[in-house]
């Protein structure tokens, strides 16, 4: 069992093998940036309601669920210093995604984080609301950024390897079934400028079919090498 976005899991995936890293980024009602990927903070913790609405001192003594009598016993929720810290002393590649945020302007102090950590050149910033991204590039010209999106529909994945093409370097983040069903968006984006990246692999099949389509890139939740 390993419980997402904490860094005992992180680790755990580099130690297996993994070159790159991708976990969820929310600010603190105080301003301390964290990795959490929920809304809701019971979904996976003994605390409730939104990291928004917390303090650090108060989230950093929330427990995981179902993390009794595991390797997870006693783990909390970690601060981005501290998975920045690690990556400095890796130097593997990361994508953190930009989920929630009190205003706009706590991604400035997302980014900044990343260029005091001297990271950018590591850094694929991701989300789903590409003025965020935009707002990243304004900040940061060294870093990528990551479009997300769930769309399997051809012409809105070209408009958006179009738009990601004016904020290079820049990828594309796609479900694994939108690359099987629209193959043809991983030429269309390099054409452009912008790779292809897919989330989520998690069986053999899944990877040897996107690595036949020239995508090799994979986010997995399980070890699909071999």
């Amino acid at each position: 069992m390993s419980i997402q976005n904490t860094l005992l899991a992180l680790t755990t995936c580099i130690d297996g093998g993994a070159d790159s890293l991708e976990f969820d980024v929310q600010m603190t009602m105080d301003g301390v940036p964290v990795l959490f990927h929920d809304n809701e903070m019971s979904a996976l913790t003994s605390g409730a309601g939104s990291i928004a609405e917390h303090t650090w001192d108060w989230i950093r003594g929330k427990r995981y669920l179902l993390a009794d009598d595991t390797a997870y016993d006693g783990v909390g929720i970690p601060a981005l210093a501290e998975v920045l810290a690690y990556i400095q002393h890796t130097q593997c590649r990361f994508y953190p995604e930009i989920k929630n945020y009190r205003t706009p302007a706590d991604i400035d102090a997302y980014v900044s984080a990343i260029q005091e950590a001297g990271l950018s050149a590591l850094c694929c910033w991701q989300s789903f609301i590409p003025s965020d991204l935009e707002r990243v590039r304004e900040l940061d010209a060294s870093c990528e950024v990551g479009f997300l999106s769930s769309s399997a529909d051809q012409a809105s994945l070209e408009a958006l390897a179009d738009q990601a093409s004016q904020h290079l370097p820049a990828s594309l983040l796609l479900k694994t079934t939108s690359v099987s069903t629209q193959p043809g968006i991983v030429g269309y984006a390099r054409a452009r400028g912008v790779d292809v990246g897919v989330w989520t692999v998690d069986m053999r099949a899944q990877r040897q079919q996107m690595e036949r389509l020239g995508v090799t890139r994979l986010m997995c939740d399980l070890n699909v090498r071999g």
